[in-house]
């Protein structure tokens, strides 16, 4: 039995096919030959061309409303049509400007008169500040040169009793009992006491002077634990001193005399420099908190004057009332107009403006086409009403497909330089060239068989002449007319082809083929 291979051959190839038969008188690209109802040809360099193809309309790229920044106010004029030209920064829209323009006259006098007020009260806070620290500093401070003269007086008095008490004890100490001279020593020893802790304090205080201005406003003074301890020291010391006082006091009741007498003098002019030392230590206190309240009297005066708030109102109203006109946000035409004199401004559209110098065409791609296209890729676009061509890329692909009648598509944008004739809406072919192959080696479509394992092969001459043979090949991209042959088949090789006859079964067999030209089984 004979095994009969079939070949089909695509109906609208072979219809070409033959026309081009009938046209030579002997076959498509072919001449007579020995092999009846063969055509004969040789395989020649051509080019081969593949593309997509995709529909679309033209759209501007850059579209922009105008929208106000401001509501609520009126449209005081409207300068331009649909049709105009602009450029960015010009005027489209003006707003009213009068209630704004009216709150920053009143702002700004506002702002000018507490500006005024506020550089009198920082003036005055300032002065009195200076004027006290420069009485503390030259030593011209009533309250501190007072105390500091009591100092003086009572220090002169207590030197004076010193050295009468010490003369009489030369002279009477023999006489005296030992309950009065214990008594006495201990009021010595407390009142050394006492002038130590003083001299103690009025160290740590100088140290706390010398680390930073006592006036300084929420200050932390590490030595300031140091002067509270000496603080605490001094009340010890005069709690020990008042104590050994009363015990003398108590003892010298059954035994009075000119020492005595002289001791108590003593006493009295040692209370005298302590009192007129802690009235001193509470002068320069005073003076200190005094000069203090002055300090916070200049830094408030200073906060009273932050007019930043004010500031940022009346920047924010200048920029309402820049926002007042409405200027075009790119070049372009303006093209449509919605704004009207005597409306408010709200969320309404005043205008369109649009750029013709980019369009762009939304094509769909299939999803079987989407393979091998991609950003940048390269389009050839010819606008079907005009025939203009225009060279455009994608410059954006859907990452989501959209299905519409069971058909998965992907939404492409393909940017161009625009023209004249380039209007938005007409439709336009989308041409995406695939392969682009030139002088290659080719053969039209119905020359190339397919085998049972699904190889491809056209027939060459047997090496004696007399059959046909099956040459197998390697196929490239086909432009639907032609194909590559990229293997199997050199520049000016003979094969031959059997053209199809229209209204033919279009299937045959290799076998039977074999036999027209003298095959064996």
């Amino acid at each position: 039995m004979k095994k009969r291979w079939k070949i089909l051959i695509p109906v609208a190839v072979a219809a070409a096919a033959v026309g081009g038969a009938a046209a030579a008188g002997v076959g498509p690209f072919g001449a007579k030959n020995a092999f009846s109802g063969y055509t004969q040809a040789d395989a020649e360099l051509g080019n081969i061309e593949t593309y997509r193809s995709f529909t679309g309309k033209i759209e501007p790229v850059t579209e922009r409303n105008v929208l106000p920044d401001l509501t609520g106010i009126k449209i005081k004029a409207v300068d331009v049509e649909e049709g105009d030209e602009v450029k960015a920064g010009d005027k489209l829209v003006e707003l009213d400007q009068d209630t704004i323009s009216e709150q920053i006259k009143e702002l700004e006098a506002s702002m000018s008169a507490t500006e005024k007020a506020n550089a009198l009260q920082i003036q005055t806070a300032q002065q009195q500040y200076n004027d006290y620290k420069s009485n503390i500093d030259s030593g011209n401070n009533t309250a501190i040169q007072s105390a500091s003269q009591q100092i003086d007086a009572a220090f002169s008095g207590l030197v004076s009793a010193q050295q009468a008490y010490n003369n009489e004890v030369k002279l009477n100490n023999a006489g005296l009992s030992q309950t009065i001279l214990s008594a006495m020593q201990a009021v010595d020893s407390a009142y050394a006491q006492l002038q130590s802790a003083e001299l103690q304090q009025s160290q740590a205080e100088g140290q706390l002077k010398a680390y930073g201005d006592l006036n300084a406003v929420n200050g932390y003074n590490p030595n300031q634990a140091s002067v509270d301890t000496a603080v605490l020291s001094v009340s010890q010391a005069q709690t020990g001193y008042n104590n050994a006082l009363d015990s003398y006091k108590a003892a010298k009741m059954n035994e009075e005399n000119s020492l005595t007498s002289l001791f108590d003098q003593l006493i009295t002019a040692q209370e005298s420099y302590i009192n007129a030392l802690e009235s001193y230590n509470t002068s320069v206190k005073q003076a200190d908190q005094q000069l203090n309240s002055y300090n916070l009297s200049v830094q408030q005066a200073y906060a009273n004057s932050d007019s930043s708030v004010n500031e940022l109102k009346l920047a924010d109203l200048y920029r309402q009332l820049d926002e007042c006109t409405v200027t075009a946000p790119i070049d372009g035409v303006v093209t449509s107009v919605g704004a009207k004199v005597g409306d408010l401004s709200g969320t309404n559209v005043l205008a369109v403006v649009t750029s013709f110098d980019k369009m762009k065409v939304v094509v769909k791609i299939n999803e079987y086409d989407i393979d091998g296209v991609s950003v940048g890729s390269p389009l050839e676009l010819t606008v079907n009403a005009t025939g203009d061509k225009y060279t455009g890329k994608i410059t954006k692909i859907s990452r989501e497909a959209t299905t519409e009648n069971g058909v998965s598509y992907f939404m492409a944008d393909v940017e161009f330089d625009g023209s004249e004739n380039a209007r938005g809406g007409m439709s336009v072919e989308a041409k995406l060239t695939i392969n682009d192959l030139k002088q290659v080696v080719t053969v039209p479509n119905e020359a190339v068989q397919t085998a049972p394992d699904g190889s491809a092969f056209v027939y060459v001459a047997s090496e004696d002449g007399k059959n046909l043979d099956q040459r197998t090949v390697t196929l490239g991209p086909t432009d639907g007319t032609n194909v590559q042959i990229t293997d199997g088949l050199e520049q000016g090789e003979t094969y031959y082809y059997k053209a199809p006859v229209p209204g033919a079964d279009l299937s045959m067999s290799v076998q039977e083929e074999n036999a027209d030209v003298g095959g064996t089984e």
